[in-house]
């Protein structure tokens, strides 16, 4: 799970008023598999393919995504940023554009994916061979929420 936190400055003077105006609202957005939306199962599920365990081994998939995505995520921000200091754009529409763009790279790593490869007998059992995907339902539980 990541979460993002917008953090406020001393205010003072008319376009800090109005910034700090705009920085009302929601300062989280969690990604992945938040408590409050996910099945348990789909998240011990993910935990135990995310760092591994006794009988599986570890498939980075989240960390992967971020790590991947670092740049994207700053430039994103950066531009929202800009948007809220003319006026143009909420912290809620920031956090919701970052929420949908990692949930979509949480996604797709996922799928992407390849190594570790499954042992031939979980391939034979599941009739796949990406690690990640069985049914496909960790890949859907992946999801983001806005939080103030």
């Amino acid at each position: 799970m990541i979460s993002v936190k917008v953090k406020r400055r001393q205010p003072g003077g008319d376009i800090l008023d109005r910034i700090e105006q705009a920085l009302d609202g929601p300062k989280t957005v969690k990604v992945g598999f938040p408590q409050e939306q996910s099945e348990g199962d789909q998240v011990q599920i993910a935990t135990w393919n995310e760092f591994g365990n006794s009988r599986i081994p570890e498939r980075s998939f989240f960390r992967n995504a971020m790590q991947e995505h670092k740049a994207a995520y700053r430039s994103l921000m950066r531009s929202e940023a800009k948007k809220i200091m003319r006026g143009e754009g909420t912290t809620r529409r920031a956090l919701e554009r970052l929420g949908i763009a990692s949930q979509g790279h949480v996604q797709q790593s996922i799928v992407d994916l390849r190594s570790p490869a499954n042992s031939p007998a979980t391939v034979a059992a599941k009739g796949s061979s990406n690690p990640l995907i069985e049914d496909g339902e960790m890949r859907q539980s992946v999801t983001y929420l806005v939080e103030d």
